[in-house]
């Protein structure tokens, strides 16, 4: 299974993403408090479906009424 691309909105500490791998290692860097781990809970989401959402602590931003992920395999 590969990722194509994965679309994220408020989800847990992202506005909005959008990554498209090209094919080789994607690396997904920065600093404390950007937002990394939150991507990998998107795709985790989005494979998880209704049990992930319960499991995940707080998935949608503060302030924020809902949250989207779309991921294309």
């Amino acid at each position: 299974m590969k990722i194509l691309e994965l679309q994220a909105e408020n989800v847990k500490r992202l506005r909005a993403v959008d990554i498209t791998p090209d094919g080789t290692l994607q690396v997904i860097g920065g600093r404390n408090a950007q937002g990394k781990s939150s991507v990998l809970d998107a795709i985790w989401l989005a494979l998880g479906g209704g049990k992930a959402s319960k499991e995940t602590a707080l998935p949608i931003r503060d302030g924020e009424k809902k949250a989207s992920v779309r991921l294309d395999l």
